[in-house]
């Protein structure tokens, strides 16, 4: 996956932990209305929780202002209207 032009000089874990974030976030909502009960087998969702404790784990690896630069985007960014 290449950059993007926003993307410069944002830390890789800081990156990675966004997309996994929005992967997660999107099988989440889809898990919320699975009428199927076969949609989703334990060993997906424990992969999916293993996921997320890397992506936790590696954005815990970046630079605290880093981090506080990333929240304050997703709390601040302007959004659609």
């Amino acid at each position: 996956m290449s950059a993007r032009a926003d993307d410069a000089g944002v830390p890789g874990e800081v990156r990675n932990f966004a997309r996994a974030f929005v992967v997660l976030q999107i099988e989440r909502q889809q898990a919320d209305y699975a009428l199927d009960t076969d949609a989703y087998r334990k060993s997906d969702v424990l992969g999916y929780i293993a996921s997320a404790e890397r992506a936790i784990g590696q954005f815990e690896q970046a630079d605290v202002d880093a981090r506080r630069g990333f929240a304050a985007h997703v709390l601040f960014r302007q959004r659609p209207s």
